[in-house]
C-alpha cells in the first residue's frame, strides 16, 4: 500500500497572494482525484476486513480468543498528509479492534470478537474520511480566494457524501458482527451442552470399567480357587506347605509317572496320595527310592479306593511298620492293582503276616515282590498259607530275606497247592540240608515255570532229592541253582535230570566243578543245543 500513498504536499499557498483564475479549477480536480483515490483505498480496506472474517469465525468469543482483522487505515493513507504519521485508531466490541497507518501504509488489527473487527474497520475508515474532510476544508480555504463559492459548496457536499457512505458501511459491518457474535454465542452454548454430555458419558464409561475390573478380580480368584479344587495335588501341596513337584504336575493327567530318586519324602507322598485317591487316568506309578518311609501309609490308604492304577513300585523307600498295615489293607481292598513291588521296605514278620492276610482276600494281584526285606520264618509260614488260598498270583519274589528251614518248609508247603503261580524266587534264603520241601513242591506243583533257589546253602543231599523232583516236573522251564555249595557228584546227577526234563534254561553259576564234570556239561550242552541253554 506504500505505492498507493499520495506524496505529501509541503507547499502552502499564500492566502494574501492572488493567483491566476484557473488555479481554483486545478485544485478542484486535485481534490476530486484525492477523493476517488481515498474511495479505492477504502474498498481495499473493506476487502481486507472481509478476508479476515473466516479467521474471526473460527474464534470462540466465550473463551476470550482473539482474532486478527484487517483495519481500515487506507483513507488516512489516501489523504497523503499527516494521517500516515499519526495513524487512525478505532476501538469497539468486546476485545477491541484497532486500525493504524504508518509511512503512507495502514494496517488494521482486530483483537477479540468479530464485532470489534467490524467496528475497527469502520473507525479506521471514519478516520480516513475525517482526514479527507480536513484536507478538503484546507483546500477550500485556499481556493476560496481563487474560485467562486459554488466550487467550495460542491466540494463540501462531495466530502459529506463520502463520509455518509463510510458511516453506512461501518454500521453494516457492525450489525453483521453482532449477528455473528449472537450466532457464535448460540454455538458456544451448544458446545458447552455437548461437552457436558460427553463428560457425563465418559464418567459413566469409567464407572462401568471400574465395575468390570472389580468383577474381573473376583473371577480371577474364583478361577484360582477352582483350579486348586480341580487339581488335588496342588491343593494338597498348598495345604501341607510344600512346593508341588513339576514332574508330577506335568504327568498327573497321563497314564504313568516314573520318577525314581526324586526325594519326594513323607509329605510329598501324602500330597500325591490325595491324587491317587481320585485319579482315574494314572496306570503306572514308580516311586523307587524317594524316602517315602511312613508316607507309604497315605499311599496305601488312598489306593484302597483307586480303580485305575495297575502298577505300583515303592522299592527302597524303607516304609517300615508305619506303612505296613495300610499297605496290607490296600492289598485286601484294592480291586484293580496287578503289580506291587515292595522291595527294600524294611518289612519283617509282622508286616509279612498282615500282607498275607490281604493276599487271601485279593483277587487281582499277579506280581508281588517282597525281596530285600527282613521276613523270617514266621512271615514265611504266613505267606505260604496265603499263597495256598490265592488264585491269581503268578510271580512271587521272596529273595534276600531271612527265611530258614522251618519258614521255607511252611512257604513251599503252601505253594505246592497253588495252581496259578508261575515264578517263585527264594534266593538268598535258607534250605541247607532240608531239601525235602523243595522236592515236594516241585513234584506236586504243575504251574511253576521258573524256580530260583540260588544261594540257598543247599548241600549235596538236598540237591540229590531236588534233582529227582526236577526230572518229574512237566511245567518247569527255568531253574537257577547258582551259588550253592555242591560237589561234582551232585552236579552230575542234577545235569542228568535237567537233560531229561522240560527245562529250557539251566543256570549254574558260581559252582566249582572238576574238568570231568565240565566235560560232561559240555557234552549235554552239545546234545541239547536246540532245546537247552546252560549258563555256567
Amino acid at each position: 500500500m506504500d505505492a498507493m500513498a499520495a506524496p505529501k504536499d509541503t507547499s502552502i499557498p499564500d492566502e494574501t497572494e492572488p493567483g491566476p483564475d484557473d488555479a481554483g479549477d486545478d485544485d478542484a480536480d486535485t481534490q476530486n482525484a484525492s477523493l476517488k483515490e481515498a474511495e479505492k483505498r477504502l474498498e481495499v480496506a473493506l476487502n481486507l476486513n472481509e478476508d479476515s472474517q473466516p479467521q474471526l469465525q473460527q474464534a470462540t468469543p466465550s473463551y476470550g480468543a482473539s482474532a486478527s482483522g484487517a483495519g481500515s487505515g487506507a483513507n488516512m493513507a489516501a489523504t497523503g498528509v499527516t494521517a500516515g504519521k499519526k495513524g487512525a485508531a478505532g476501538r469497539a466490541g468486546k476485545g477491541g479492534a484497532s486500525g493504524a497507518g504508518a509511512n503512507s501504509t495502514s494496517t488494521g488489527a482486530g483483537t477479540g470478537g468479530k464485532r470489534g473487527a467490524g467496528a475497527g474497520a469502520a473507525a479506521g475508515s471514519g478516520a480516513g474520511g475525517t482526514a479527507s474532510t480536513k484536507r478538503a476544508t484546507g483546500a477550500k480555504g485556499a481556493a476560496g480566494r481563487r474560485t467562486n463559492k459554488k466550487g467550495t459548496a460542491q466540494q463540501a457536499a462531495q466530502s459529506n457524501a463520502e463520509s455518509a457512505r463510510v458511516a453506512v458501511i461501518a454500521d453494516t459491518i457492525t450489525e453483521t458482527g453482532e449477528e455473528e457474535d449472537a450466532a457464535g454465542g448460540d454455538r458456544s452454548k451448544d458446545d458447552k451442552k455437548e461437552n457436558a454430555k460427553r463428560q457425563e458419558e465418559q464418567a459413566l464409561m469409567i464407572e462401568e470399567e471400574d465395575d468390570q475390573a472389580w468383577e474381573s478380580d473376583l473371577d480371577v480368584d474364583e478361577i484360582i480357587n477352582r483350579k486348586s479344587t480341580q487339581d488335588p495335588y496342588i491343593y494338597a501341596c498348598k495345604s501341607l506347605g510344600i512346593v508341588p513337584v513339576s514332574f508330577i504336575i506335568e504327568r498327573v493327567g497321563q497314564q504313568e509317572i516314573i520318577m525314581p530318586h526324586h526325594g519326594l519324602g513323607v509329605r510329598g507322598a501324602q500330597a500325591l496320595a490325595q491324587v491317587l485317591e481320585v485319579n482315574n487316568t494314572l496306570v503306572r506309578l514308580d516311586l523307587t527310592n524317594n524316602f517315602i518311609e511312613a508316607g507309604g501309609a497315605f499311599i496305601g490308604q488312598s489306593l484302597r479306593y483307586n480303580r485305575a492304577l495297575t502298577y505300583l513300585n515303592l522299592s527302597d523307600n524303607r516304609l517300615g511298620p508305619e506303612s505296613g498295615k495300610d499297605i496290607a489293607e490296600m492289598i485286601a481292598d484294592n480291586g484293580i492293582l496287578q503289580t506291587l513291588i515292595l522291595k527294600g521296605s524294611k518289612f519283617g514278620d509282622k508286616e509279612a503276616s498282615l500282607i498275607a492276610d490281604g493276599l487271601k482276600q485279593n483277587s487281582t494281584l499277579e506280581v508281588l515282590d517282597l525281596s530285600h526285606n527282613e521276613i523270617g520264618d514266621v512271615g514265611g509260614i504266613a505267606l505260604g498259607a496265603a499263597i495256598a488260598a490265592n488264585e491269581t498270583l503268578r510271580d512271587f519274589n521272596l529273595g534276600w530275606n531271612q527265611i530258614r528251614n522251618r519258614g521255607m518248609a511252611g512257604l513251599l508247603n503252601g505253594a505246592k497247592e497253588n495252581t496259578s503261580i508261575a515264578r517263585l524266587n527264594i534266593q538268598y534264603n535258607g534250605i541247607g540240608e532240608n531239601g525235602q520241601p523243595v522236592s515236594v513242591f516241585l513234584g506236586r506243583n504243575s504251574s511253576v515255570s521258573s524256580f530260583n533257589m540260588s544261594f540257598t546253602r543247599c548241600d549235596d543231599a538236598s540237591m540229590a532229592i531236588i534233582a529227582k523232583a526236577v526230572e518229574s516236573n512237566h511245567s518247569l522251564r527255568e531253574l537257577d541253582v547258582s551259588g550253592n555249595p555242591i560237589t561234582d557228584a551232585a552236579v552230575q546227577g542234577l545235569l542228568k535230570s535237567v537233560a531229561a526234563s522240560k527245562i529250557k534254561q539251566f543256570i549254574m553259576q558260581h559252582v566249582r566243578i572238576s574238568k570231568e564234570t565240565q566235560a560232561k556239561l559240555d557234552e549235554i550242552r552239545k546234545e541239547k543245543s536246540s532245546s537247552l541253554t546252560i549258563v555256567d
